[in-house]
C-alpha cells in the first residue's frame, strides 16, 4: 500500500490499495507466485531451473519469478493483480502515518515530484505531509499505517 499522509496532525494518502482489499498495490501491480507475492515488473525473471514459470514472458499468477527481483509479499496474505480504481491509484487515510523514510531523497517540495518517485522504489509505501507546512513531503517506507 503506498500511503500519502498528509498530517492535519497526521493522515495519509495512500498510492495502492489497503491489505484488506485483496489486490496487489499499485507499484507492485503484477501477481505471481500463485497470488503469495506482487512483482513491479510484469515479466518474468530468467532462471532456468524452473523452466516456462520463469523464462522471461509476462508474469501470470502461477509464474515463480519477478524480472528485476523488485517484488514484495502480498499484502493481504493472497492477491488479485492491481486494478486501478481510477484516482490514479493514491487515496487519502486521514490521522495515520508510516513509520520511517524510505532510501534516496527524502524530502521534496511538491505532491507530485513525491509521488513520481515513490513508484520507483521498491521501499516507500506511502508519502507523508505536515499540513502545518505543507512543504514537508517525505516519501516514506513500509505498508503498515499507525494512527497519529
Amino acid at each position: 500500500m503506498r500511503v500519502f499522509v498528509i498530517f492535519a496532525v497526521c493522515s495519509i494518502l495512500a498510492l495502492g490499495v489497503t491489505a484488506d482489499d485483496g489486490l496487489c498495490p499499485a507499484a507492485f501491480p503484477n501477481v505471481y507466485y500463485n497470488g503469495q507475492y506482487c512483482c513491479k515488473s510484469n515479466k518474468e525473471k530468467v532462471y532456468a531451473p524452473q523452466g516456462t514459470q520463469c523464462d522471461g514472458s509476462v508474469i501470470q499468477r502461477d509464474s515463480l519469478c519477478c524480472a528485476g527481483d523488485s517484488y514484495l509479499k502480498c499484502p493481504s496474505g493472497i492477491c488479485e493483480s492491481y486494478r486501478d480504481d481510477g484516482a490514479g491509484g493514491w487515496s487519502k487515510n486521514v490521522g495515520k502515518y508510516l513509520g520511517g523514510y524510505s532510501g534516496g531523497v527524502a524530502k521534496y517540495d511538491t505532491l507530485e515530484q513525491a509521488q513520481a518517485e515513490c513508484v520507483k522504489r521498491a521501499d516507500c509505501g506511502g508519502i507523508t505531509s505536515r499540513r502545518v507546512d505543507r512543504r514537508s513531503i517525505h516519501c516514506e517506507r513500509g505498508s503498515a499505517s499507525e494512527q497519529s
